[in-house]
């Protein structure tokens, strides 16, 4: 038996190009090696899907014309493993308020003064958020000049730690800078900065 048909794709990313409607060839950009699945949230992929109402994410309740997370975007679904009607909201309702918070749930975006400070070659770096968020953490010398990227994704609320090992740097003033996007949105939410001094 000999089975014909064709093949249709349509608003794919495929690489190297496809013909059909709404296709491209892009990177993805996918959020990281363990987070293949998400994209970050300047992706060509979000709000790039089938724009067919039926085929919509559906709205965060909190935020209405976008999409609930994990979806990012507004409601037109993104090309990916996430998005569409499929796609289930948690959404809570609150019923109660406790004055005081377990202390494993920060409550406060908070960047710590590294550790030790001055150091040489390498130092730790602590940070606090209090819900999950896109996080980067960024090394800056004394002429503004980035020179290392410490964090850059999706991380759950919590008290983090980093190392920054700094030995092939020359001594000097250096600067750490936290910032967030808690909902994914590309647009920072809360930043912190703070000085730390490598001696050799």
């Amino acid at each position: 038996t000999q089975i014909t048909g064709s093949v249709v794709v349509s608003y794919s990313d495929v690489q190297g190009g496809y013909s059909g409607t709404g296709n491209i060839d892009a990177d993805p950009l996918f959020a990281d090696t363990v987070n293949y699945y998400l994209t970050d949230p300047v992706s060509p992929a979000i709000d790039a899907g089938n724009p067919d109402p039926a085929y919509n994410d559906p709205e965060d309740s909190h935020r209405l014309g976008f999409a609930c997370w994990p979806a990012l975007g507004e409601l037109r679904n993104d090309m990916g493993a996430y998005g569409g009607p499929g796609v289930i909201c948690n959404d809570s309702v609150l019923v109660a308020i406790d004055d005081e918070l377990p202390e494993s749930v920060p409550s406060a975006f908070k960047l710590a003064q590294n550790y030790p400070n001055p150091f040489n070659p390498s130092t730790t770096i602590e940070f606090t958020l209090p819900e999950a968020a896109m996080v980067k953490l960024t090394i800056y010398n004394a002429l503004g000049q980035e020179v290392a990227t410490l964090v850059n994704g999706w991380m759950n609320a919590g008290t983090h730690q980093t190392t920054w090992e700094a030995g092939n740097l020359p001594s000097g003033i250096y600067f750490y800078r936290l910032s967030n996007s808690p909902l994914g949105m590309g647009a920072e939410g809360n930043v912190q900065t703070r000085k730390m001094l490598l001696m050799k």
